[in-house]
């Protein structure tokens, strides 16, 4: 009898304990992945409390104990690239195996409507889908989803590029991973996680919207607003029904961090490369504000990544609305958020900006020239991430002098020179501008009263601007409006970016 009851508790010790669950993964852990190269690769789950937890990939290793909440965090050892199909293992009281898995950079791909527009919509669809077979580049595309607080998962899968995956996913996405993909010869990994209509603060941590006592206001005053609103968050906002989406339960997609909490936090802290990013419609009307929003919101990102300061690539907004007859001193439109976003690319470090002012649709703010933005972006990491010596970047106002009745005007970014050049694409219902004067510039002496000047190119990266009802000015603006005229370019067929002179002090 005694040996009997001894054999029992045996037997009970060895049985799994009460709440027992077997070791799972995050969707971003699926067959088909692309895992960050160069770093120490993050990878994490959940299992019972205490139990040892093993990751394996090709000679990599790493071991773990679960806590007592049950989750587990390991780094696998640094791994070079690899096109090679490997298997990653994770191992405890059961075994998943993630098959098909390569390595290589991983990028983000996130924003609003134009980031979630399909390759299969873009002018160049047809082509570019017939030689869209690529085994090295996978897709991840995050569900859309808003919530009250930070997600740890969401349900997707990596699949990988065919006609039939990349016609669904971004075209922005696609053209930017593709050009990366053959330029450095790797794998890439493009996570997809946009929502048209949307605005930054959606798209933005708590933590950085508190982080400036001015956004803090602002913000926390549109999250009681969207609260009281009956299309809206509720005041108290009832328990989610099992697999009922949130945005069906009330959250809004512009409500400040919802869109964070629900499409970015479950990507934390998945290896990466950077991010590209295409968004500002939405936020044109607070185009001031979003000089301070959209850097808070990059840094935000960062810090909660904690990959130090990636990269993080965005597309300046292109050309759409009306064409301004006569030069406006200033708007507070797209023509305002676009400033925000060059004040953005020099206050924020390791960042990019791709210009598009040439390839949009004044009659549409929905473009379909997506290969041009895809390939701006891409010519920006290949430089800034990659290291290669090219021209990657349209001219940027560097700096200016005034010379008597003439305004001179110096560019970083020139190449071998300044010219002048029509867009690369037929814009439809936009006025082409002129192809043998210099268009865009208006000029101002201290009564502010623009007129379009005379500019023209006098070195390689110098405009002189000039009018004669102006004999002293102090103000110039270039491509200022909706859908200026532009045909200011640099040797490598890359338009200048839209600016005003003095500019504005960067926040």
């Amino acid at each position: 009898m005694k040996q009997t009851v001894l054999l029992l508790a045996g037997a009970l010790c060895l049985a799994p304990a009460t709440g027992w669950t077997e070791v799972k993964l995050p969707a971003l852990f699926s067959d088909h992945m692309v895992l960050q190269r160069d770093m120490e690769v993050p990878v994490w789950g959940t299992a019972s409390p205490g139990e040892r937890v093993t990751v394996t990939l090709g000679t990599g290793t790493a071991t773990t104990q679960a806590y007592p909440s049950g989750k587990w965090t390991v780094r696998l050892p640094k791994m070079a690239a690899s096109a090679t199909p490997a298997e990653l293992k994770v191992a405890a009281s059961n075994t998943v195996t993630i098959r098909d898995v390569l390595v290589g950079d991983v990028w983000i791909c996130s924003g609003q409507s134009n980031m979630a527009f399909a390759l299969g919509r873009a002018a160049t669809a047809k082509e570019a889908l017939a030689s869209a077979n690529s085994p090295v580049i996978r897709f991840f595309g995050v569900p859309k989803k808003t919530a009250l607080q930070p997600q740890s998962d969401c349900e997707s899968a990596w699949a990988v590029c065919t006609p039939a995956t990349a016609g669904k996913f971004s075209a922005v996405g696609y053209f930017f991973g593709k050009e990366i993909a053959d330029t450095q010869k790797i794998p890439v990994g493009l996570i997809g996680t946009h929502v048209g209509g949307t605005p930054a603060e959606a798209w933005s941590n708590l933590e950085s919207l508190q982080s400036d006592k001015a956004l803090n206001e602002v913000y926390a005053s549109r999250a009681i607003k969207a609260a009281s609103s009956p299309q809206s968050e509720p005041a108290s906002p009832a328990p989610q029904t099992p697999g009922k989406p949130a945005e069906a339960a009330g959250i809004s997609q512009s409500l400040p961090t919802a869109l964070f909490n629900g499409m970015v936090a479950p990507l934390i802290p998945y290896g990466i490369k950077g991010t590209i990013w295409y968004q500002g419609e939405a936020n044109a009307s607070q185009a001031v504000m979003y000089r301070k929003l959209f850097p808070a919101m990059i840094q935000g990102w960062r810090k909660n990544w904690g990959q130090g300061d990636f990269p993080f690539l965005f597309v300046q907004l292109p050309n759409f609305g009306k064409r301004n007859d006569e030069p406006k001193a200033f708007d507070t439109g797209l023509t305002a958020l676009r400033e925000a976003q060059w004040m953005t690319l020099k206050s924020v470090p390791n960042t990019g900006m791709a210009v598009t002012l040439d390839v949009g649709n004044p009659n549409d703010i929905h473009p379909v020239f997506k290969a041009e933005v895809g390939h701006r972006l891409a010519l920006y990491a290949r430089h800034l991430v990659y290291g290669e010596d090219l021209l990657h970047s349209g001219p940027l106002y560097a700096s200016h002098q005034i010379e008597g009745s003439q305004v001179v005007i110096k560019f970083a970014h020139a190449g071998q020179g300044l010219k002048i050049a029509l867009p690369p694409v037929a814009l439809p219902g936009s006025t082409p501008p002129p192809a043998d004067e210099l268009a865009g510039f208006a000029i101002a002496g201290a009564d502010k009263k623009f007129v379009w000047a005379k500019a023209s190119i006098q070195g390689a990266d110098t405009v002189v601007v000039s009018s004669a009802e102006v004999p002293s000015p102090v103000y110039v603006l270039y491509a200022w409006g909706p859908d200026p005229a532009v045909n200011l370019y640099n040797s490598g067929d890359l338009p200048a970016a839209p600016f005003r002179i003095p500019a504005p002090e960067i926040p």
